[in-house]
């Protein structure tokens, strides 16, 4: 695109390469509280690949929060050494396995985007589906695979997709997805949100959630919203 005001001509042009990640979360606690089961991470690696990931520990407050939060933790101490995403996930499982004498669980939702490849790679552990936004349409990513806990060798599947321009993803912990027994009504709620922020569509969807048993908040519930978006650059200016 070119605009010339007086002698001045901007070029603008847009790069393969230059894709922006933008991302929000809203997230509260069972019966409103402060402390919530559900953690999440986002994360950008000097590597190209951005860890965008939800967990749900086993049952609510202190203790869930803390299980799900050192997960992430560990998860991103094991990236930042460039270690493949499938043996961080394997190490957390036997790491789990070896120290769960109480036989608690927690879930996994990742999502891995390579921003140079433009594409994304997601991995779910006791998760629930990923709803992929796109040209008004939505995909669902699912994955059949136990919470971290149960088995230390279980396989780490994944699904990889490439990106599109203006790609929205929704990450929902189970207590968002379980309040709607017939997923349409939810994705009736996420296409009704298509044109606004992830922080605004993020808040409206927690909203509706909660709005729909009359604000009983029945469960932890969590939203995370990532666009996927290219960026424009100034590449020249000069007089005309």
């Amino acid at each position: 695109m070119e605009k010339t005001k007086g002698k001045q001509t901007k070029i603008k042009v847009y790069s393969s390469n230059q894709f922006k990640i933008d991302h929000a979360v809203s997230y509260v606690g069972k019966d409103g509280n402060k402390i919530s089961g559900d953690s999440y991470m986002y994360e950008n690696f000097t590597n190209g690949q951005t860890f965008i990931a939800i967990s749900d520990g086993m049952g609510n407050g202190e203790l869930a929060h803390q299980e799900s939060s050192e997960a992430l933790k560990i998860l991103r101490c094991l990236l930042s050494f460039n270690i493949p995403i499938k043996t961080a996930i394997q190490t957390l499982q036997q790491l789990k396995q070896h120290s769960n004498a109480n036989e608690r669980f927690f879930s996994l939702d990742i999502c891995m985007i390579d921003r140079e490849r433009q594409r994304a790679t997601f991995y779910k552990k006791g998760a629930t589906p990923t709803f992929l936004v796109r040209n008004q349409q939505i995909e669902l990513i699912n994955l059949a695979q136990l919470p971290v806990g149960v088995m230390s060798d279980q396989e780490v599947d994944h699904v990889t997709l490439d990106l599109e321009e203006d790609d929205l993803l929704l990450m929902c912990s189970d207590g968002i997805v379980e309040q709607f027994p017939d997923l349409d009504e939810l994705e009736q709620v996420i296409l009704n949100q298509i044109g606004k922020s992830p922080k605004t569509i993020s808040k409206n969807i927690l909203q509706a959630t909660v709005s729909k048993h009359k604000g009983k908040i029945r469960d932890d519930m969590m939203v995370l919203v990532v666009e996927y978006r290219r960026q424009a650059i100034v590449q020249a200016q000069y007089a005309s």
